[in-house]
């Protein structure tokens, strides 16, 4: 897999060589849509509806009388659904904030502050289901609450939409009153290499992008000329002399 980028994410260098094919053109993306009650009839909600309700139904996160609180968000890589909060957390007058995949990761950080957090981290292994006005899914978060989601829940998404995305992951963000999609996230900065290491996410993006997506790339549609310079192997320094090579020439 040849990956043609101007990131760099935490998987680019697993291995020591590359075929030129597949390639992957990671070109960042973003599409914003409103969250209405009219919702269910837009064309996004049709696209992305198998990510959506995995957002909608996760458990929440908040505390209304610390103002604790949980973004709910979600990365789709290769044809599976990742879904994560983050987290954010106010300790005596100090900001924390961390990504969490799991129950079990919001306890281990609540606990760096265990005694200021100790009613946060008791709510957490409550097993009862509490409900927020505002709940859809499966009411509050402990650990009954997430391991009833990813029991019950399909975490398997259909290639359709990567196919119409024209990539295989994408970042899906639910705000107040609306959601964020972006094509090609930076990956390393949702820590993702905690659920998919390196060498496991460079394979599966080969393996996906030479089966489900064998025609995720066309060199030559829609690219800029600073990507067709990168597919063929050159970079911004190609035909370019560095100021201290001019330097050793003149003394010469």
């Amino acid at each position: 897999m040849k990956i043609v980028s101007k990131f760099k994410d935490y998987y680019d260098n697993a291995f020591g060589w590359y075929n030129d094919e597949p390639m992957y053109i990671r070109e960042k993306k973003i599409i914003e849509f409103e969250d209405t009650k009219y919702l269910l009839k837009t064309k996004e909600y049709k696209q992305f509806r198998e990510a959506i309700e995995i957002i909608e139904n996760m458990p929440d996160y908040g505390d209304t009388d610390t103002f604790e609180y949980g973004d709910k968000k979600l990365i789709a890589f290769c044809g599976k659904a990742y879904p994560f909060y983050l987290i954010h957390n106010s300790v005596l007058g100090k900001y924390f904030k961390e990504i969490c995949y799991s129950c079990k990761n919001i306890e281990k950080f609540l606990k760096q502050n265990e005694k200021e957090n100790k009613k946060l981290i008791e709510r957490l292994n409550i097993n009862k289901i509490k409900f927020h006005y505002y709940s859809k899914g499966y009411g509050q978060i402990n650990h009954k609450t997430w391991e009833d989601f990813t029991s019950k829940f399909n975490f398997n998404l259909s290639s359709n939409i990567f196919r119409e995305l024209n990539s295989p992951i994408y970042l899906l963000e639910k705000f107040r009153f609306k959601f964020i999609l972006t094509v090609n996230p930076l990956l390393k900065d949702y820590n993702f290499q905690s659920q998919v290491d390196p060498y496991t996410a460079y394979q599966e993006l080969e393996i996906y992008l030479g089966n489900d997506l064998v025609n995720q790339v066309d060199p030559n549609i829609n690219m800029t000329d600073e990507l067709k310079r990168d597919a063929k192997g050159f970079d911004n320094w190609s035909f370019k002399r560095h100021k201290e090579e001019s330097k050793k020439r003149r003394k010469k």
